[in-house]
C-alpha cells in the first residue's frame, strides 16, 4: 500500500475511536429540562354517590370428561421356526476329494411368504403405471408405500408366493421376458 493511504486509515480510526470514546460524555442529557414539580392526580374522597359496586358471578365450569385409558396388549410374534440345514455326509474312500451326498435343506416357516420387488419409485404414478403393466401380463402385482413427506417411496412388488424358489422362479421369469431384475425378499 502507499504510505499516504496508510496514513489516512490510521487518521480515519483515530478519529473512529475518539469519538466512540467522548461523544458519550457530551451528550450525557445534561441540557434537558428536567420536571421540577412531582405529578399528582387529584382524586375525590370516596363516598356513597361516587361508589359503584359491581357484583361478579363466579364463572360456571364444564367438568372436563373423565379419559379412561385401555392398556395396550402387545402379542409377541410367535417364535420363528429354527431354520434345519442337513449337514452333508462325507463318505471316507481313497480319493483325495471327499464326495457330499446330500444338499443343505432350509426349511421356510410356514406362515413366511415372498415377494419380488421391481422398482422403487418417488411418484405413485409411476408405480402404479409398472403394477398395471405387469396385472395386464398376467403377473400378481402390487403398490407398498413408505416413508413421509419428501422421502416418500412406492415399491411395485410381485407376489406374494409361499415358497422362496416359486419366488426366485417368478423373478426369472421377469428378467427373461420383461427385461426386469427384480430381488426376492420376506414378506411383510
Amino acid at each position: 500500500m502507499e504510505q499516504a493511504l496508510k496514513q489516512r486509515l490510521v487518521g480515519a480510526s483515530v478519529l473512529v475511536v475518539l469519538a466512540v470514546i467522548f461523544l458519550p460524555l457530551l451528550f450525557d442529557g445534561s441540557g434537558m429540562a428536567k420536571p421540577t414539580a412531582p405529578l399528582s392526580l387529584d382524586l375525590p374522597d370516596a363516598s356513597a354517590e361516587n361508589t359503584v359496586t359491581i357484583t361478579l358471578k363466579p364463572k360456571q365450569v364444564k367438568a372436563k370428561p373423565k379419559v379412561v385409558t385401555k392398556p395396550i396388549v402387545v402379542k409377541p410374534k410367535p417364535a420363528a421356526k429354527p431354520v434345519q440345514i442337513a449337514t452333508p455326509v462325507i463318505e471316507p474312500k481313497a480319493s483325495v476329494k471327499p464326495k457330499v451326498t446330500a444338499k443343505p435343506v432350509i426349511k421356510a416357516s410356514a406362515k413366511e411368504q415372498f415377494v419380488i420387488q421391481l422398482g422403487s419409485f418417488g411418484q405413485r404414478g409411476n408405480a402404479q403405471t409398472l403394477r398395471d403393466k405387469l396385472i395386464n401380463r398376467g403377473y400378481k402385482s402390487f403398490v407398498e408405500s413408505s416413508g413421509q413427506g419428501s422421502s416418500k417411496v412406492y415399491r411395485v412388488r410381485v407376489g406374494p408366493e409361499s415358497s422362496r424358489e416359486r419366488a426366485e422362479a417368478i423373478r426369472i421369469k421377469l428378467q427373461k421376458n420383461e427385461k426386469r431384475k427384480g430381488l426376492v425378499m420376506s414378506y411383510p
